[in-house]
């Protein structure tokens, strides 16, 4: 099918690998975080204390691992050792979500719907780092890319809907009970004083509060409609997991194509043909999207503070879905699009001076800084480590007597000149 709708015969190995790099992690979706699967039984298996500590340690386990590949320079490493290491931080992030299901049933998920975007980004920008002039194979590689994440994205989104045709599981009133007696065992662990149960004490339609009301405190009765909630974001998350993995599939396949005509018109204009006009127009076409995309990324930040009232963990699983979306598009225009030509279509528009001006403002930057806070002392001090560690290994950069590597030199340079004065003082504000 990839084939196909690329309408040419290409490498079948590199198109069977993006295809396998969309696929497993799908598969994993669908057979094993929802109800058509082991869903239910997974989250049984992690209803528990245990589970939970298990997870806090996973999850200090992985911060420390990232740490570790950070400052012993695991970009430079063998490509095996890299591959090695990104799956044990893959399956100490999976660790660390999957036993904390219950506390954030979207955690696993996220994870897993990141996974596709990333490593068909990263293998592309390796691909760019091996070869100089690429920009004819990557509208190819967009395009085998784009079909994967179509494919997966209809192939979920058609075993979903086969499962609520064959199985009678529309969303209803029916499919609600039949998901929370699946998960009985997370409502008998979600809240300690008792055993919780769906239609007694969460069904809005069915519960009868008023004799627990009558001796129990305000705060009591917060606790319980919070773990209400809690139990019933795991069962929303078994149903609804497999549309959303076919929605960002086919998301990811639309900005595929996008980057597939960038990627045509650039290989045109290196080959001697003048595109330029319809370089121009795919390059807005792209911001466009671009722009888009990030309006909808922060919109859903903003949503996301305003669900916080009814579910803090709602609220931070759409946020992290958000800034997540954010940074992996950030990622692919940045990695993709000529930088000459994106600062010429921004100096061109039309509001193009006061853009810059307002992303260069003291206000702008005591965001970013006021964002990062106690991370930018800790990056300074890891890259510091970093750089001694080359440094015993013969190994340092063009910066030899400095104590940071050239790429927090560059930073260093780059955050000199700024009125830092004025930016500390707009952080305090």
């Amino acid at each position: 099918v990839v084939r196909c709708a690329m309408g040419r015969a290409t490498e079948p190995i590199w198109l069977l690998q993006i295809l396998f790099l969309v696929a497993i992690p799908d598969l994993v979706v669908v057979m094993c975080v929802s109800a058509i699967g082991l869903g239910p039984k997974l989250y049984k298996a992690v209803a528990n204390d245990r589970a939970r500590q298990l997870g806090n340690l996973a999850a200090c386990v992985c911060l420390l691992w990232v740490v570790i590949l950070f400052v012993f320079d695991a970009a430079r490493s063998p490509v095996v050792f890299q591959f090695l290491a990104g799956l044990v931080m893959l399956g100490l992030l999976l660790a660390s979500t999957g036993f904390r299901g219950v506390s954030y049933a979207w955690a696993a998920t996220i994870v897993l719907l990141a996974v596709p975007p990333f490593l068909v980004g990263l293998r592309r920008f390796k691909q760019k780092q091996k070869q100089s002039a690429n920009h004819i194979k990557a509208e190819l590689y967009y395009r085998a890319s784009g079909s994967a994440f179509l494919c997966c994205g209809i192939g979920a989104l058609a075993a979903w809907i086969v499962w609520q045709v064959v199985s009678n599981k529309y969303w209803s009133a029916d499919t609600r009970l039949w998901l929370a007696e699946q998960n009985s065992d997370v409502y008998q662990y979600v809240y300690k004083p008792f055993a919780l149960n769906y239609t007694n004490h969460c069904n809005p339609k069915t519960r009868d509060l008023t004799s627990l009301s009558s001796h129990s405190t305000k705060a009591e009765m917060n606790a319980l409609k919070a773990a209400c909630k809690t139990a019933e974001a795991v069962w929303v998350v078994q149903w609804a997991a497999p549309f959303a993995a076919s929605l960002c599939n086919i998301l990811c396949a639309l900005f595929c194509y996008a980057f597939s005509l960038n990627s045509r018109s650039r290989s045109r204009n290196l080959e001697g043909v003048d595109h330029s006009d319809m370089s121009r127009n795919q390059l807005k076409f792209i911001l466009e999207i671009f722009v888009v995309s990030l309006s909808l990324a922060f919109a859903g930040v903003y949503c996301s503070l305003y669900v916080a009232g009814a579910s803090v963990r709602l609220a931070s699983a759409s946020l992290s879905v958000c800034l997540v979306a954010a940074a992996l598009v950030l990622g692919y225009v940045f990695t993709e699009v000529d930088h000459a030509e994106l600062m010429a279509a921004i100096s061109s528009a039309p509001l193009a001076g006061s853009m810059l001006g307002v992303l260069q403002s003291d206000w702008t930057r005591a965001v970013a800084v006021g964002g990062l806070n106690v991370f930018i002392p800790l990056m300074a001090v890891l890259d510091m480590i970093r750089q001694r560690l080359r440094k015993c290994r013969g190994a340092w950069g063009s910066e030899d007597g400095a104590c940071f590597t050239d790429t927090g030199m560059r930073i260093k340079k780059q955050v000199a000149p700024w009125n830092w004065y004025s930016i500390f003082r707009k952080v305090n504000l």
